[in-house]
């Protein structure tokens, strides 16, 4: 039995975030890919924000990180995110201290139970280089932990992790527009917390089109000899990048126009994979939201909604 990975069947992820394993299929966003990076490497706090769904995780997981551990290999580089964990602080300081100790370092390991200050001390001092510590969808700390004044909080040790200047490290906080206000919290104990932000905007004309066009290629170029390459027209991609986002109406019209796609072609796409079957070429029809294949029942309900129906 051969098992395939989501990416070998379908070259795009659908609604999904992308993830490291994505990267090879993750275009578009090479200039907001620098600028992040740039900004990660020279401060010591970044905040990088946008609308839910614009891609925040997808840029730091598929273009950021790889890159970083591309061209410098030796920089600790840690990403966290499970702030639900009544355990987060000791996750995140595992997750610190594993990251820089899975390298080449002749150090002892800090004990966990030192400040996170402290432990970020040690892991840069052990590392010889910047260690970024990325903290991805963080808006939804303040959802989890109420603010405290406690100087032993989490809070307090951040902020003294990120103020101190004999320490180099690398902190970016990632989180949507709309809670952007919730970082007052660190006001009075992070000097000039908001001076260094970065602001992720939807995806540019170019950038959709390398979006939409690129992964196809990539997959086309990994496929086995002599199976015929997958195409996708220009009016198609023309289509997308015209169709009008600028309301929820306009939202809802293009998700009922890609539900009607999505009916026609699995209604178009049976037989043509019961054909390939026929010749002992594997081939399932996939759900484009999900990139997962679609059961029978889901396949004969597209189909039937694709039927043309009587005039009333």
């Amino acid at each position: 039995m051969t098992v395939h990975t989501e990416r070998e069947v379908c070259p795009y992820v659908g609604l999904q975030p992308f993830e490291a394993d994505d990267r090879d299929y993750f275009f578009g966003r090479e200039r907001d890919q620098r600028i992040i990076i740039s900004n990660l490497l020279s401060s010591p706090l970044t905040i990088l924000y946008g609308s839910s769904g614009v891609g925040k995780s997808s840029v730091l997981l598929a273009g950021v990180i790889p890159q970083l551990r591309k061209e410098r290999p030796k920089t600790p580089v840690v990403v966290f995110r499970d702030w639900g964990d009544p355990n987060f602080q000791q996750a995140l300081v595992r997750a610190c201290i594993n990251a820089v100790w899975s390298g080449d370092t002749d150090q002892p390991k800090p004990a966990e139970t030192l400040p996170f200050d402290e432990i970020i001390r040690a892991c840069a001092e052990a590392a010889h280089e910047t260690v970024l510590i990325i903290l991805d969808q963080f808006e939804e700390y303040f959802l989890y932990h109420a603010k405290s004044t406690d100087p032993t909080s989490f809070e307090a040790q951040f902020a003294r992790a990120v103020n101190r200047e004999n320490v180099n490290v690398g902190f970016l906080i990632a989180m949507r527009d709309d809670s952007l206000s919730k970082l007052d919290r660190f006001q009075e104990r992070i000097h000039n917390l908001l001076s260094n932000r970065i602001r992720l905007n939807h995806l540019d004309a170019t950038g959709a089109t390398q979006a939409i066009v690129q992964p196809l290629k990539v997959w086309n170029a990994r496929q086995p000899d002599g199976q015929p390459a997958m195409e996708i027209e220009p009016a198609l991609v023309e289509a997308l990048l015209t169709a009008d986002q600028s309301s929820e109406a306009g939202i809802q019209e293009q998700r009922e126009r890609v539900a009607a796609l999505q009916a026609r072609l699995a209604h178009l796409a049976t037989p043509a994979a019961e054909q390939l079957a026929a010749k002992g070429v594997q081939a399932r029809v996939l759900d484009m939201h999900t990139t997962k294949p679609l059961d029978d029942a889901a396949v004969l309900a597209a189909a039937r909604a694709a039927e043309p129906r009587p005039e009333p």
